[in-house]
């Protein structure tokens, strides 16, 4: 799924359910969000300017979680977030967005 920011930047939003069946399995969505057009942009902006810019995109993006999604891990643009639980459906996911 592709959000469109109010800056016009979009993110792409994926979530996915594991199933697993060990000894310690709990149900749990995971949901991925990166920024569509990271590395174009950070060649084309002057370095002190752009990570000050996607600081305050991936604050923003966290900001809209209006789940009870954790954050797990930033990497670059990325974030990994999940959510332990019934599994979430796609479709709920992007009507909360």
């Amino acid at each position: 799924m592709v959000c469109m920011r109010p800056s016009g930047t979009a993110e792409r939003q994926t979530a996915r359910t594991l199933e697993y069946d060990g000894p310690m399995a709990e149900s749990a969505t995971i949901l991925l969000q990166d920024i569509s057009g990271y590395t174009e942009f950070l060649t084309k902006t002057e370095l002190a300017h752009s990570s000050h810019i996607i600081n305050e995109l991936l604050d923003a993006i966290l900001a809209a979680n209006t789940g009870d999604f954790v954050l797990s891990e930033v990497e670059g643009d990325a974030l990994l977030l999940y959510q332990k639980g019934k599994p979430v459906e796609a479709d709920a996911l992007r009507s909360s967005g």
